[in-house]
């Protein structure tokens, strides 16, 4: 957990945002003390922009997002795609469609952002195509009250995410970055920017398919996108950062027992990652095709986050998870993966955590 206060400043961010309307409101632009503004360039860096498609209403909306083989497009048109997050009533986040962008609802139907042809892009990678959604830019001022000390100054926050979309399943991750953020309480200075961690989620979903033999030495490629996080602590201030991260996601299969997830981020880390594949009814009970596991190597690839990465082993002290499912056209045709990881570690300095959603399609 991050830190008390800090905890209280993401839940007095996250009442004033309430107040504000959710979704609506504008204005606020420039970078904050994290360096990113989480604009859509920002997002997507390392991609193909692909030409805009037809959003004239609800189903074009849906065709455009998510995948073609799945329910997944009536899930979006209809009651809502569960997208992840936790909402003050319990339940998760809710992403519905209409004419020409879709809507981040909580699962009262409450809008939390906004998405259109202004703010939402199309885009190409390793073979995949996806969409970057970056509501606008809002500026808060902040008064409230936690736990006995009066947090106090301002910030912006902006809903941003990924959308990915597969032949039989469709991936992504999306969540509230609290930008420009300076806030005084009883001494204590929070100030750069963090992710409030109830207003994000990781989401994979589709057509779930079962291990077959055939997919041993088998290769899957494709993309993974999130965010890293880290807070630092000095005295009686903290600071945090906050970046995006798009890459390469290579899923390599010996066997069920024997597979390989690898995430690339240029500029910032390479993660790779030991994993089984539970089959139906076979060496691991459980649901067929369903992806776990954890990383096993870190390799540094640059410097978009001051200082190094924590080692596996203070990782593992922390939390380490990779988690998926395989997806096809048939239960017994797998030819796709998605899922989702994350990394923590809770230090008596800073603190880091990382995580987001990857998809991939398996080579001919």
């Amino acid at each position: 957990m991050k830190s008390t206060l800090l905890s209280g400043c993401v839940l007095g961010l996250t009442l004033s945002l309430a107040a504000c309307g959710g979704g609506g409101g504008g204005g606020g632009s420039g970078s904050g003390s994290s360096g990113y503004t989480f604009s859509i360039s920002d997002m997507s860096r390392g991609a193909t922009t692909r030409s805009a498609p037809n959003m004239a209403n609800a189903e074009e909306t849906a065709k455009a997002l998510v995948s073609p083989g799945s329910d997944l497009q009536s899930d979006l048109t209809g009651s809502g795609l569960t997208v992840g997050g936790w909402d003050d009533y319990g339940s998760s986040y809710m992403l519905r469609a209409r004419a020409n962008g879709v809507i981040l609802t909580d699962s009262r139907g409450d809008p939390v952002a906004t998405f259109n042809s202004g703010n939402m892009k199309f885009y190409s990678k390793d073979g995949i195509d996806f969409a970057v959604l970056a509501d606008v830019q809002k500026p808060i001022d902040m008064d409230e009250i936690f736990d006995g000390v009066r947090l106090q100054g301002s910030a912006t926050l902006k809903c941003v995410g990924w959308l990915g979309k597969l032949d039989y399943a469709s991936f992504g991750y999306w969540g509230l970055v609290i930008d420009n953020l300076q806030v005084r309480g009883d001494g204590v200075s929070l100030r750069g920017a963090f992710l409030a961690e109830e207003l994000s989620g990781i989401f994979y979903d589709g057509r779930a398919a079962n291990y077959v033999a055939g997919l041993n030495n088998s290769l899957f490629t494709g993309i993974a996108a999130g965010m890293a996080e880290l807070y630092e602590y000095s005295g009686s201030e903290v600071k945090g950062t906050v970046i995006p991260l798009l890459g390469t996601a290579e899923l390599r299969i010996t066997n069920a027992s024997n597979a390989a997830l690898t995430l690339a981020f240029p500029n910032f880390y390479e993660f790779r990652g030991s994993v089984d594949i539970m089959t139906a009814g076979g060496h691991v009970s459980g649901s067929g095709g369903h992806v776990s596991g954890s990383f096993n190597q870190v390799t540094k690839l640059g410097s978009a986050l001051p200082g190094n990465l924590p080692t596996i082993s203070e990782f593992n002290s922390g939390y380490n998870y990779i988690f998926g499912q395989l997806y096809g056209d048939t239960q017994n045709n797998p030819t796709e993966a998605a899922g989702g990881w994350r990394l923590g570690y809770e230090g008596t300095t800073r603190e880091i955590f990382i995580g987001g959603a990857w998809g991939v399609k398996k080579k001919p």
